[in-house]
């Protein structure tokens, strides 16, 4: 229990600083180094946790996504509202023009949590995922291509 906790406070220290060196420097222009100095960790512990910045960036998508997830009630718990939620949680990350400029948002669309999606699927539509997990992956990469056409334009309301 000791060593989840040291993880998760290396974690927190980490991005942390990566969210203030953000605020004075350009993402590309960032190192490792310069995140695990600021976060007074060695640059092995840094390594230990994440192997790139993009690491450490989609660290912060899942957890803010993973949050919200947690925090609706069962009534709202559908699959609409599970895309909602998302695309507005795609829209609310302040580093959203860092993402989509170094290609890292296709990785934060493709990040989803397939327990949420399966329990979904098969409520409305009766798919399990051992049932075909070909169809599984065919629609969630629907659901994915929506939020990247979405982000593409700007984040614009679609057409009723």
């Amino acid at each position: 229990m000791k060593r989840v906790k040291q993880i998760n406070e290396s974690k927190v220290m980490i991005t942390r600083a990566f969210i203030m060196l953000l605020e004075k420097y350009d993402y590309n222009d960032i190192t490792l180094t310069e995140i695990a100095d600021h976060a007074g960790l060695s640059r092995m512990t840094l390594h230990r946790h994440y192997k790139n910045k993009e690491a450490i960036v989609l660290h912060m998508v899942q957890s803010s996504m993973n949050t919200a997830i947690e925090s609706l009630d069962k009534k709202s718990y559908t699959l609409e509202n599970l895309i909602r939620l998302r695309l507005k949680k795609v829209q609310e990350l302040p580093l959203l023009p860092i993402l989509i400029e170094n290609k890292i948002i296709l990785d934060v669309i493709h990040t989803h949590r397939k327990k949420e999606y399966s329990e979904l699927l098969q409520q409305y539509i009766g798919l399990k995922i051992e049932d075909d997990k070909y169809l599984f992956h065919f629609i969630l990469g629907g659901i994915n291509s929506i939020i990247l056409e979405w982000i593409t334009s700007k984040c614009m309301n679609p057409a009723k």
